[in-house]
């Protein structure tokens, strides 16, 4: 066996002993994820939006934002993603450091056949990605969330206190603007929260959410004890009382843009990394089904 195909074999051990480690790493978020999932999105509302009212609506006075609130549903799916990511990779990893360590042309060639597979996903992936395809797909299902889950600014469910969040701190309303909420499952127009102001009369109609009020911070920080001020930015929305008319869609898209090309730069240095591998695991399962065959 000649030198260049014993350092051929060196790397890939290191190359997937890095991987292993990766998948590693990525199969322990997922697992903290999903065991500690209250306190990562309270941390992450937290430092984000630097928030120090309660979004949850739980108790008399503002405390932790998420604070009583369970994110469990929320989150399962990133952590399951996470856990299955990562063993995939590490598994994947582990088969490619047994067959260079046990000399094995075999499972080097799994290996290399596998990790193809996996740089042609990764190819198509990025291409719709860049092209946006996956846009639209998104946009409805965060919608869905909103139409099925929302209930209005002092809800303790999930979903509720991340709009909230989102709208107030975002100054946006809704997706694409209050008409979302027509077709809301839970939030309701027709009937004022048992918080709203002594006097308002029971068939007031509410336009759009009181969150995506301007004032929607001080509103609901004001209504623990009773909130009596004026509601019209709710009943009686204008673009100077509300931000009824602006969609949050375009402020995610705000938040995500700037790291399309970045994310897409990231995922070709790993397609050529791959290649590299591929490439060189094929190299050394030939060399190493040579020297089997001589020697036989």
């Amino acid at each position: 066996m000649g030198v260049l195909t014993k350092c051929f074999k060196y790397l890939i051990v290191i190359c997937n002993i890095l991987l292993a480690l990766i998948g590693i790493v990525l199969l322990s978020g997922g697992i903290i994820l999903l065991v500690d999932s209250q306190n990562y999105i309270r941390t992450l509302l937290k430092g984000y939006y630097k928030l120090d009212g309660n979004f949850s609506g739980n108790g008399s006075t503002p405390a932790d934002p998420g604070s009583g609130v369970d994110f469990t549903e929320f989150v399962r799916p990133i952590g399951i993603v996470l856990i299955v990511s990562g063993t995939v990779v590490a598994i994947i990893a582990l088969v490619g450091a047994c067959g260079i360590c046990c000399n094995k042309p075999s499972l080097l060639v799994i290996y290399s056949v596998v990790v193809i597979v996996l740089i042609a996903a990764e190819i198509v992936l990025s291409v719709l990605f860049f092209i946006k395809l996956f846009d639209d797909i998104i946009k409805t299902g965060v919608k869905e969330t909103l139409v099925k889950n929302y209930v209005d600014i002092h809800d303790r469910g999930e979903y509720s206190v991340i709009w909230n969040v989102l709208m107030i701190h975002h100054s946006c309303c809704g997706v694409d603007g209050y008409e979302d909420f027509n077709a809301s499952l839970k939030w309701t127009r027709d009937r004022p929260p048992p918080w709203w102001p002594t006097g308002t009369e029971l068939n007031a109609t509410v336009v759009a959410p009181i969150a995506c009020c301007k004032n929607a911070q001080d509103i609901r920080e004001k209504s623990y004890g009773g909130y009596q001020g004026d509601l019209s930015c709710a009943t009686d929305p204008t673009d100077e009382t509300s931000n009824w008319k602006k969609g949050c869609w375009k402020e995610i898209e705000k938040i995500f843009e700037p790291h399309r090309i970045t994310v897409i730069g990231i995922v070709c240095a790993i397609v050529v990394a791959q290649t590299v591998l591929v490439l060189i695991a094929i190299a050394v399962a030939w060399s190493l089904y040579k020297t089997a065959r001589d020697e036989y």
